[in-house]
């Protein structure tokens, strides 16, 4: 019998492997962790940053893709470069054409901007399609003149997407026959700041773009079967007409939404929308307006801190933060980081991104060899550690970096969406394990609720370490199992016919 001490050691061991242990492992995959980060110039030599051992390590590549500012990439979950993109056209790991990528992203922005690489920041973007192994869906933006409120200008009249089967070309992969160049929304749209952010149920996907000359984000969802224009909704300031390169992107637990759009129409005071963001129900709420004191200069860059709290905006020449765990946030600004003429190197800012070694790298508004790293960007204030011109490349870069998701976001446990039963989870209620605690040299039953025959049943240490496998023809019928492992925290990883389940099992 277990007594009430050893009772609240399980549970607090529980939950401490639930959130920290668990995902960890769950999330070791590292589809961001090659970036081509564009040429200036010279179409044949490209810088390339490696986060392979943990830390970047930059050299270049020969490839004869040109960047502006449309950039966007993928790796495989072991971090080995997929395919990239310029909005143009895509390019495979041998840095040579896709299969029957010839026509991609038609439009006038094409056409007019060709060969040099599309003008839309944020113009792409990559994600893994749900429940298609070796397929992926690239959207984008072209550009088309239009006329509102008698003023012509150029914007994207649809969000267009093809989907990408690794399979194809002897494992270089392309574009299946009839699945390219199709429309996920149909409607005027302003240039790029194309973002997502994984569904609540850690599998599908969400996909906002903001409507042109007025409040309305578009919200598409993306499922193993489909891909749709899911709602819209109107919400925070109006889009003003396009004149400025901005940036959106999610905060890395998927809960905000900043967007940069215009400037305030009537006083010329530069801001950025900030959002509360449900990855259950797609919806937006809480509105702020971030405020930049600057009416010269416009905000162009943003990104999140890794644990969420922290907000970086910046113009090109100064780089502020802000504290969203306030509830006034505006009070909360410092700025980390202001222009300097006579320093060596450069003080101007462009687009951020938060990278997999969780600093965030910022470019700069002309091309450079060089990039900025917030090097502790959790801390306050200059202790965020702003480090200018800190990542040099190998070639110059032009202004962006890949235009990029956080891939690793897990579900959200116990959520109203938590119902993807093939997702690995400790709370898939489909399967139990039991007695759990379990004492060593102990019989666990397997009850999966369901008919399914299960193959195979792993035990793995907290440390991803297999400490004994089960086979089909080793099991009873009761699906019963011994347990000779240690006292200690493991998981049980149960393939069956149909699903993966995964449970976990204390041992005292």
């Amino acid at each position: 019998m277990i007594n009430v001490s050893m009772k609240l050691y399980v549970k607090f061991y529980l939950q401490f492997f639930v959130f920290i242990i668990i995902p960890a492992i769950a999330n070791s995959q590292y589809q961001n962790n090659k970036w081509i980060v564009g040429t200036d110039g010279n179409p044949f030599y490209h810088s390339t940053v490696d986060f392979s051992t943990g830390v970047p390590d930059t050299n270049s590549c020969q490839s004869s893709l040109a960047f502006f500012l449309t950039n966007a990439s993928i790796c495989d979950t072991t971090g080995q470069l997929l395919f990239y993109t310029n909005g143009h056209v895509v390019y495979n790991n041998n840095h040579d054409s896709l299969y029957n990528t010839s026509g991609i992203n038609p439009g006038w922005g094409t056409t007019y901007y060709e060969p040099y690489g599309m003008g839309i920041p944020q113009g792409a973007l990559i994600i893994p399609r749900p429940g298609h192994t070796d397929q992926y869906l690239l959207f984008y933006e072209s550009l088309e003149f239009v006329v509102l409120d008698s003023i012509t200008s150029n914007a994207p009249i649809n969000l267009g997407y093809s989907i990408i089967d690794m399979t194809l070309d002897a494992g270089l992969g392309g574009i299946p026959s009839n699945q390219k160049n199709l429309i996920a929304v149909s409607d005027t749209l302003i240039a790029g700041r194309i973002t997502g952010v994984k569904h609540a149920n850690g599998r599908d996907w969400w996909l906002l773009v903001h409507h042109y000359s007025d409040d309305k984000f578009y919200k598409v969802l993306v499922t193993p079967d489909s891909v749709i224009n899911y709602s819209s909704q109107n919400i925070g300031r109006f889009h003003l007409f396009e004149r400025y390169i901005m940036q959106s992107c999610f905060s890395p637990n998927g809960d905000k939404l900043v967007m940069g759009l215009t400037v305030e129409r009537q006083t010329l005071t530069n801001i950025v929308d900030l959002f509360d963001f449900d990855r259950c129900t797609g919806l937006l709420s809480n509105h702020r307006e971030i405020e930049i004191p600057d009416t010269i200069n416009l905000a162009l860059g943003c990104s999140f801190s890794p644990n969420g709290r922290w907000l970086y905006a910046s113009t090109s020449t100064d780089m502020y933060q802000y504290d969203t765990w306030d509830s006034n946030i505006n009070s909360t600004r410092l700025i980390v980081s202001h222009w300097d003429s006579t320093t060596a190197i450069p003080m101007s800012y462009f687009h951020h991104l938060l990278g997999p070694d969780n600093n965030i790298y910022v470019t700069n508004p002309y091309s450079s060899n060089f990039i900025h790293v917030i090097n502790e960007p959790d801390s306050q204030g200059v202790n965020c550690n702003l480090n200018h011109g800190q990542l040099v490349l190998s070639a110059m870069n032009c202004h962006m970096m890949p235009n990029s998701v956080n891939y690793n976001l897990n579900k959200i446990f116990g959520s109203p969406c938590d119902t993807i039963t093939y997702v690995t989870s400790i709370e898939d209620k489909i399967a139990d394990v039991f007695p759990n605690p379990v004492l060593t040299g102990a019989t666990v039953k397997i009850d999966l609720g369901k008919t399914f025959q299960i193959k195979r049943i792993k035990i793995i240490d907290m440390f991803g370490k297999s400490r004994a496998v089960y086979y089909e023809n080793e099991l009873n019928s009761e699906n019963d199992i011994i347990i000779t492992e240690e006292p200690g925290t493991y998981i049980i990883e149960i393939i069956t016919d149909e699903l993966m389940f995964a449970k976990m099992l204390v041992v005292i």
